[in-house]
């Protein structure tokens, strides 16, 4: 996500500017005046915006007021793109308001269901499995990860791919997921990298973790941002022995680990 703040002479952030748009994200108007407008911006994840948006200003009702709905797009601008994802309206007997929830747009990679890369391969494949894809592949673009899940959402592209990742063949057990989690949680951990989307482009891009490893010169303390750091440890990752099971492997013999350990334990 890129954020573009704009600040005024007291040297604090300006309120952006919100832009109710199509799901195609052809603009309609500007939701002025929206109250309570809040942010949860997020590097890796899906971002989240909120604000509540009157019926009526100065006895004249707003004209987008019956229009804002769930998969209406909303530029917040210099921040980011977002679809609305709940509208709940709130009437108390005086001025009614709508509650307005959204998802920075990638959202709508959480709609696109995949189920191809659990598949097994025959017995006589090279591979002797499961299917083997390439994180990016513009030569083969059947087992390339990056244009099976861009050809579900045509309407994104290609952004960056990092040179620097390991774009390895690799197998995967996910026969039923969604196109954000399949990225952001399986493919990320498998090649260690992380993917950005940007909402403006409408592109995906992929970083190793390495090259995002920059120092910012930014310090985090108690006496600036930090309010309370919580640890917690999970029994259930630590791990003191592993198992390996399959079929055989690619030179036909039996599956093993013993070049890897020479006791095979």
């Amino acid at each position: 996500m890129s954020l573009n703040f704009n600040y005024n002479i007291l040297n604090k952030v300006n309120r952006p500017d919100l832009f109710l748009a199509n799901p195609d994200q052809s603009v309609a108007g500007c939701l002025k005046q929206n109250t309570e407008l809040v942010f949860d911006l997020y590097l890796n994840n899906i971002s989240k915006m909120s604000f509540k948006y009157y019926k009526y200003l100065d006895e004249k009702e707003n004209p987008y007021y019956g229009k804002i709905e769930n998969l209406m797009t909303i530029l917040a601008v210099g921040i980011s793109w977002f679809q609305v994802t709940s509208v709940n309206e709130k009437n108390d007997g005086g001025n009614p308001y709508l509650e307005v929830e959204c998802s920075s747009l990638e959202n709508e990679f959480t709609t696109k269901r995949l189920t191809s890369f659990g598949q097994l391969g025959s017995t006589e494949d090279w591979d002797g499995g499961l299917d083997l894809y390439k994180l990016y592949d513009i030569t083969n673009t059947s087992k390339s990860i990056i244009h099976i899940v861009l050809a579900e959402l045509p309407s994104w592209s290609v952004g960056t791919i990092d040179s620097t990742i390991n774009n390895g063949w690799r197998s995967f057990t996910d026969d039923d997921i969604d196109a954000y989690s399949f990225l952001t949680g399986s493919v990320s951990e498998t090649y260690d990298c992380i993917f950005i989307f940007d909402t403006f482009s409408k592109t995906v891009s992929a970083y190793s973790l390495e090259s995002l490893n920059n120092h910012t010169g930014i310090i985090l303390s108690y006496r600036n941002l930090i309010k309370n750091i919580n640890f917690k440890s999970n029994a259930n990752d630590i791990r003191t022995r592993m198992a390996v099971y399959g079929g055989d492997d690619r030179g036909n013999g039996n599956l093993n680990i013993v070049p890897c350990n020479a006791t095979g334990t």
